[in-house]
């Protein structure tokens, strides 16, 4: 169950890097990182999918996350740390996509 929804990750993981902007429709946009920093920062990232259900149409994915944003001196700029999430997801035209997120934090 946790193959078919490993595009999920790596998307979600660009986004999280500040390597691609998730548009603002896209549940996935809270991830963006601060454009105003990407130049200085680099981001310290732990992305774990700790479960996946779905159907084959549609489901669930639980995740927990750490991010930590640092400056080019190496100082902790922000972060967010073992935030549990569970996304949800559907498939599209034959494509996984998140299509709402709970932080259950």
């Amino acid at each position: 169950m946790l193959m078919p929804t490993n595009s999920i990750m790596s998307r979600a993981e660009k986004i999280f890097n500040g390597e691609i902007i998730a548009d603002e429709n896209d549940p996935l946009n809270r991830y963006n990182k601060d454009w105003s920093l990407v130049q200085n920062t680099r981001t310290k990232l732990s992305l774990r999918r700790s479960w996946v259900w779905h159907d084959g149409k549609k489901g669930y994915m639980n995740i927990v996350y750490t991010a930590c944003h640092y400056d080019g001196t190496g100082d902790l700029v922000s972060g967010s740390w073992n935030v549990d999430s569970k996304w949800h997801i559907e498939k599209r035209n034959g494509k996984w996509e998140v299509v709402d997120i709970d932080e259950l934090a």
